[in-house]
């Protein structure tokens, strides 16, 4: 296959809000979009990983089901090899994944397909699942007989992989042995509100020490310095300020908080526009 015969497209997956028995959410391929839900006596997060972590695998193929009911919506990865030429007439070989994606019998919507780039597409499945597990976990009421108020952290941690994770890290050196699974006990989010940095997944803030240059509180952890944290969250207060650049000087910070905690910790950081980022 050459790279004249196809285009390729940005695929997106997200998950709205819980509703009685069902999730929804919007799968797209390019401009081309499938709405559906999942349902919480069908669905198998297990299951759901371990589909997403056959995808890293070489060659990337496989399938990922997301159940509506009994019936799913099919998620089917084929990858194809793609040979372009360059300006100095030399042939350049790379990978591209045919994503073709099958409504379940509920949904009244054809199929979808388009090709994609394989890390684009892993990396936007896995978030999305990582996001619906946060929703879960950022709960603050527990009740034994709801399903969103009886699964904490659990689901998150069923969905987390550090297969993915380690595949994602593109430039890194891949170890032989990779470590699967670490067990999250706590979720920060990094975003600027009014003497905060940020808050854990019970809602309890990470403050910035009164009268102190930069020195970060997290509750049960101890307090450390990140140089230029404060003035990063008074910024926000201010008009007319660089929005793209306030955003990179956050994710920056999340990062250095990332290194200094310890590994049942994960970080996301919100940007200004609401849209969150896995920090890994």
């Amino acid at each position: 296959m050459t790279d004249s015969e196809f285009k390729i497209k940005e695929f997106s997956l997200s998950f709205g809000k819980y509703d009685a028995c069902d999730i929804p959410f919007t799968a797209k391929i390019g401009s081309q979009t499938i709405k559906s839900y999942l349902s919480n006596w069908s669905v198998n997060f297990d299951l759901l990983r371990h589909q997403l972590e056959g995808l890293t695998f070489y060659p990337h193929n496989g399938n990922i089901n997301i159940n509506f009911e009994d019936d799913p919506t099919e998620f089917i990865f084929k990858q194809h090899g793609v040979n372009a030429k360059m300006s100095d007439g030399s042939i350049k070989h790379s990978d591209i994944l045919h994503l073709q994606i099958l409504p379940n019998c509920f949904t009244k919507t054809n199929t979808i397909e388009g090709f994609c780039e394989p890390l684009q597409v892993i990396s936007a499945i896995y978030e999305a699942f990582l996001q619906l597990g946060r929703s879960f976990a950022t709960c603050k009421e527990f009740d034994f007989n709801d399903w969103r108020y009886s699964c904490g952290l659990n689901i998150y941690n069923t969905l987390k992989s550090g297969i993915v994770e380690t595949f994602l890290k593109a430039n890194c050196p891949k170890p032989e042995i990779i470590k699967r699974q670490t067990v999250v006990n706590h979720i920060i989010t990094i975003c600027a509100g009014k003497d905060i940095c940020g808050y854990l997944e019970d809602g309890s803030p990470i403050c910035l020490i009164g009268n102190a240059n930069d020195l970060v509180h997290i509750s049960g952890f101890e307090t450390f310095k990140i140089s230029g944290i404060k003035e990063w969250v008074n910024n926000k207060k201010q008009p007319n300020f660089d929005f793209e650049k306030w955003n990179q000087q956050g994710l920056n910070f999340a990062k250095q908080i990332r290194s200094i905690l310890s590994e049942d910790y994960d970080v996301w950081y919100e940007s200004s526009n609401k849209k969150s980022s896995l920090i890994l």
